[in-house]
């Protein structure tokens, strides 16, 4: 009896619980734009937000132009969830705490991509403080990281900055 006490025991600590898919960043005082495949979170008091929601939508057309989103070139269906924060907040160590800050050597960012325990949705940061030439190769940059995500490359920063200043220079962009 102890040994059946024992394997149902070691069967129960053997199997990693399953995360739930609940949002790490909390999105409560945000208002949101919902464009299909991604839902931007922005905040009605950051001065910019408008100006940096039509940048980011700009900036997704045209990254969308550049890549091959198609049934046949991605392997996996994954909506991105963007939040464009202002300095104080997308670096504020304590609300980002789930970020690495450590693998950017505790430095300031402008972007992130995170890949939440969620097997169909992922996260995107963009700094809105950011001068607009940062903030839209930033965008492109997150963008590419996504798309690694969704074409199963794996991620990998060297190709996502050559992508991202190919398409700043060939928008004139940034």
């Amino acid at each position: 009896m102890h040994y059946l006490i024992f394997f149902i025991f070691l069967l129960a600590v053997s199997f990693p619980a399953k995360a739930a898919d609940v949002p790490v960043f909390d999105r409560s005082d945000l208002s949101t734009i919902n464009l299909g495949t991604s839902t931007i979170y922005f905040s009605q008091s950051d001065e910019n937000h408008k100006e940096m929601i039509d940048s980011y939508i700009q900036s997704f057309s045209r990254f969308s132009q550049s890549v091959e989103l198609t049934d046949r070139s991605t392997c996996k269906d994954i909506k991105i969830d963007v939040f464009l924060l202002e300095n104080n907040i997308i670096n504020d160590r304590d609300d980002m705490s789930f970020l690495d800050w450590e693998s950017w050597g505790d430095k300031n960012i402008w972007g992130a991509y995170f890949r939440i325990n969620s097997q169909n949705r992922r996260e995107l940061f963009l700094n809105t403080s950011a001068p607009m030439d940062v903030f839209v190769e930033s965008s492109f940059h997150e963008l590419y990281h996504w798309y690694q995500d969704i074409t199963c490359l794996g991620l990998s920063e060297a190709p996502a900055r050559e992508f991202s200043k190919k398409l700043c220079g060939l928008h004139n962009q940034c």
